[in-house]
């Protein structure tokens, strides 16, 4: 069913990546991890994605200004975006920035199926 549908994590905790990415390839996602911010930015308009979970406090990566510069590109205006953190504002913080949906961590694999599925393009 989602076979060909990419998610790219933008995650630096190693083991929080391989969470994400086990949970996701069992329900047959294609997951694309970017633990580098200027490649991040380089390459992720160019790659098809069709979700990004991204974790707001990544290191080197002022996330607002992020998503603001990928709303401005046409191609990523429509992009769902889900931001995840242990952060007690991240309903606030994903109002303001326009956000598709946020995953609260720690978070259960029931949790990061639904909110991939409910918003993947």
């Amino acid at each position: 069913m989602y076979k060909n549908k990419k998610v790219f994590i933008v995650e630096d905790d190693d083991a929080i990546f391989d969470v994400m990415r086990i949970v996701l390839e069992s329900e047959r996602y294609t997951v694309v991890r970017f633990d580098d911010s200027k490649l991040f930015t380089e390459q992720i308009i160019d790659c098809n994605a069709n979700l990004i979970l991204m974790d707001i406090h990544y290191k080197h990566l002022h996330t607002e200004k992020l998503v603001e510069e990928l709303r401005k590109n046409k191609q990523m205006m429509t992009l769902p975006i889900v931001i995840s953190s242990a952060d007690a504002n991240l309903e606030k913080l994903s109002k303001k920035m326009n956000i598709s949906a946020y995953l609260k961590k720690p978070f259960d694999m029931i949790s990061l199926i639904n909110i991939v599925k409910n918003n993947i393009k």
